[in-house]
């Protein structure tokens, strides 16, 4: 996990102060990072990680990337820029990064999106928010919603 994320459960209280504790069932992860550094999917200091996915950013192509760990979850990612134009990507293939959205973000972009394994049933369901805010020296944000998945039931 990255070293500047707090994990806050649904009821607002903080599980770990960004000291690489690990992760909870449902919890938020927001991330305040710069959009001209690489946070890499592949690299040392993703935006977040944990024992299904690794996010990440590249900064070139203003990239928001997603890697699986699991061999045994496939992921369905669907993902909207701006509530204009949307993309999905199957994510199967481990240790393979994946662009959330191909053509990347630029300044004041948003993307909204979620991901959800189509074969594990243990795995998390995330929803996503990356918000690039304007000139290339103002912070980006990541927000991350992730909760386990509590029906047994399939209709």
């Amino acid at each position: 996990m990255c070293c500047c994320e707090e994990t806050i459960n649904n009821s607002g209280e903080k599980i770990n102060d960004g000291d690489g504790g690990g992760a909870s069932p449902d919890s938020t992860v927001v991330v305040v990072f710069n959009p001209n550094i690489d946070y890499k999917a592949n690299g040392v200091n993703p935006l977040f990680e944990d024992d299904y996915i690794i996010v990440g950013w590249d900064a070139p192509g203003g990239d928001a990337e997603v890697m699986i760990k699991s061999a045994s979850s496939t992921f369905e990612c669907y993902a909207s820029r701006n509530h204009s134009t949307s993309q999905n990507t199957l994510l199967s293939i481990v240790g393979n990064t994946y662009d959330i959205f191909s053509t990347g973000l630029a300044s004041d972009d948003v993307l909204t999106g979620r991901m959800s394994s189509v074969n594990d049933r243990t795995a998390f369901h995330y929803e996503f928010t990356f918000q690039l805010t304007g000139l290339s020296t103002n912070p980006a944000y990541f927000h991350l919603d992730y909760h386990t998945i509590t029906s047994d039931k399939y209709v």
